[in-house]
């Protein structure tokens, strides 16, 4: 059955990447390419936010030579229904994404977009996002707002407010991905060991 789900995801993405997209000739023809680039470190595809390093684990982005930079983000499960004046944690996913050829390499914001595609459903389901300042001041917002809340947390601990038995575990580690306090709970697992 694994192997069922895969071949049919691997289908759909070859029939979606030879498309309209055109993907093998973009990648093969681009200024510069990132596939699954290092995610972690130093030279890790991100931007600095209130001195916090905000890494951006793309998929692939491709700088082509007329100066567009654009990113891929693919899922294997089905488009979500997207709720009026919402954005879903995929949505902002991608906009953080489009933050780093922005901030990090001063590139125009006209210039930058981004194609989320989902290959879970009968065929892929793709959603392309812009980058506009409307978008990087609402992302901007949600990344200050997330490190603001974590270094409470983490003074809150450090200080003896509260302690790490404070707060609940999550059921499944599917949980832990979305979260933003992974490095407090990964200290703590540390210590558990």
């Amino acid at each position: 059955m694994i192997f069922e789900s895969v071949k049919a995801h691997l289908q759909k993405f070859f029939a979606w990447a030879s498309g309209e997209v055109d993907l093998p000739r973009r990648v093969a023809e681009a200024a510069k390419v990132w596939i699954e680039p290092q995610a972690f470190g130093p030279d890790a595809p991100g931007f600095q936010e209130d001195d916090v390093q905000v890494l951006a684990k793309v998929d692939l982005a491709l700088q082509e030579h007329d100066g567009r930079f654009e990113i891929f983000d693919w899922k294997t499960g089905k488009a979500p229904e997207q709720a009026a004046l919402s954005i879903r944690h995929n949505d902002l996913q991608v906009n953080i994404y489009q933050l780093w050829p922005y901030l990090q390499m001063n590139l125009p914001v006209e210039t930058i977009s981004s194609r989320l595609v989902y290959f879970g459903g009968a065929e892929a389901v793709e959603q392309r996002f812009e980058l506009d300042e409307e978008a990087i001041s609402i992302t901007r917002g949600f990344v200050q707002d997330s490190i603001a809340l974590a270094e409470r947390w983490r003074r809150d601990v450090e200080e003896g407010r509260m302690t790490l038995d404070d707060l609940d575990y999550a059921q499944s580690e599917w949980t832990c991905r979305q979260c933003a306090f992974k490095k407090i709970c990964r200290e703590q697992l540390h210590l558990l060991n």
